[in-house]
């Protein structure tokens, strides 16, 4: 899925009896969100140094 939360939404709300089945949807959220971070410093880094 590509939006994280509406997994672990869809997940609480339609497998109750699993409380488990939320934990891929909020790790996958909690990747990317850390991974995204760190990729766009990255590129502001390497964009800062071509123009200066």
């Amino acid at each position: 899925m590509q939006n994280a939360g509406l997994a672990a939404s869809l997940a609480a709300t339609r497998f109750v009896q699993y409380p488990l089945a939320t934990i891929p949807g909020v790790v996958f959220s909690v990747r990317h969100n850390i991974s995204g971070t760190v990729l766009a410093n990255i590129f502001a880094q390497t964009a800062g140094r071509k123009r200066g």
